[in-house]
């Protein structure tokens, strides 16, 4: 167990997610026989968090096109492990669960990139993944290290994260739109939402529209909800 009392105790040393990838690529690529590991907590995919909460410790190619075919909005294997709490390989899933989900464009995708064969791991709160062209050989010693510390790697990377929130610049009146919405969207059809936002604040309808793309842009989402949710999680509404 010494060489996982030593890693948590660099753990704890690292100040930025940077340093965290060092650590992660000096002392567990060589332990666990893989190329990349994939980090990454529970929470809404569809938000701008997400991506800054991911630790990734491969090739940079692969992850833009993760993140541009937004794959990690819908993994299976990722969503797997965390609905049934259990470790499993890649190839695996036909074993886990009875119906899952499409992984055809997924593994084609990991394949392209040699991650032939992979790792899932579950923790509170998100789940590690480590890949590599061959099937992983855990070895008993390794998995006692992988016990041993990886839901305090989790730990830290969301610490780090959470620690340096972004700041965002939003107009007064686009602070407005928000607050306004934000106080009226649970009790409103989206339709009355729209009539009495655009009475409140003296805009057009696609004035309303424009604020909302507006709001979206500056949160870097898609999506009226998920605009709502970064809002909070950044502070800029009460319950963030």
């Amino acid at each position: 167990m010494f060489l996982a009392d030593s890693f948590l105790a660099e753990l704890r040393a690292c100040q930025s997610k940077e340093a965290l990838k060092e650590l992660i690529q000096r002392e567990l690529h060589d332990l666990f026989k893989v190329e990349c590991i994939f980090l990454a907590p529970r929470l809404n995919p569809g938000t701008a968090q997400f991506r800054k909460q991911m630790l990734y410790t491969g090739d940079p190619e692969f992850m833009n096109l993760w993140m541009e075919r937004r794959l990690y909005v819908h993994d299976p294997l990722y969503l797997c492990s965390l609905k049934l709490y259990k470790p499993f390989y890649y190839h695996d899933i036909l074993k886990v669960v009875d119906k899952p989900p499409p992984v055809r464009r997924l593994i084609a995708i990991r394949e392209k990139f040699g991650r032939n064969e992979g790792y899932i791991y579950p923790l509170h709160g998100g789940a590690l993944s480590m890949a590599a062209p061959k099937r992983l050989d855990l070895s008993v010693d390794a998995l006692r290290v992988l016990d041993h510390i990886a839901q305090p790697l989790l730990d830290h990377c969301l610490a780090l994260t959470r620690s340096k929130k972004p700041t965002l610049h939003l107009t007064p009146k686009l602070l407005e739109f928000l607050y306004f919405i934000d106080a009226h969207i649970e009790a409103n059809s989206a339709c009355n939402l729209r009539e009495k936002t655009c009475e409140h604040m003296g805009i057009t309808p696609r004035t309303y529209y424009d604020y909302w793309q507006r709001l979206q842009t500056s949160l870097g989402v898609e999506s009226q909800t998920a605009a709502m949710l970064v809002a909070r999680r950044t502070d800029l509404l009460p319950g963030g």
